[in-house]
């Protein structure tokens, strides 16, 4: 009798703490569920938003590359016109004119499209730059929701 009462007994204490256990649980879901929702939309958002950020900065990377071209092409036709200048500063002799002409043209041409490229490069920058840092927050609330909730996710802020 004794052991029917003993294992009755370890019965009743193993099943109330399953349903402690169990109303733990679901207590801890209804009570956590909106973070857990918003913990949801963030990662969601985040998957998003990188590669775009991403084709950003590869688009910026591509505009500094040619504005940087272009530089080296500018200080190039000016070194040249400025050589041909001091070379002959009465006026440049009619047999070299078509090609001096030719290096001014190319010159003011390119100086046109540089300061556009230049301007577009700023925009994009400054877009690219005010995403990451939308990024980095969404990032920082993440990494503290989940450290609230005590949940395994891994965010990783995008340096500028």
């Amino acid at each position: 009798m004794k052991s029917r009462i003993g294992i009755f007994s370890l019965l009743i204490f193993v099943v109330l703490n399953a349903i402690l256990l169990g109303g733990q649980y679901v207590y801890q879901y209804i009570a956590n569920y909106g973070d857990n929702q918003r913990l949801d939309r963030i990662n969601a958002q985040l998957t998003a938003e990188r590669p775009q950020i991403d084709a950003l900065e590869n688009e910026v990377a591509m505009l500094r590359d040619q504005i940087s071209k272009m530089d080296k092409r500018l200080v190039e036709l000016d070194k040249e016109i400025v050589s041909t200048e001091s070379r002959y500063p009465n006026g440049v002799p009619s047999n070299l004119y078509q090609e001096y002409k030719g290096k001014v043209e190319e010159f003011n041409a390119l100086l046109n499209t540089f300061k556009q490229s230049r301007s577009e490069s700023d925009v994009k920058y400054a877009e690219y730059t005010r995403r990451v840092d939308s990024y980095n927050v969404l990032v920082n609330e993440g990494k503290s929701l989940a450290q609230k909730l005590r949940t395994t996710y891994y965010f990783i802020l995008k340096p500028r």
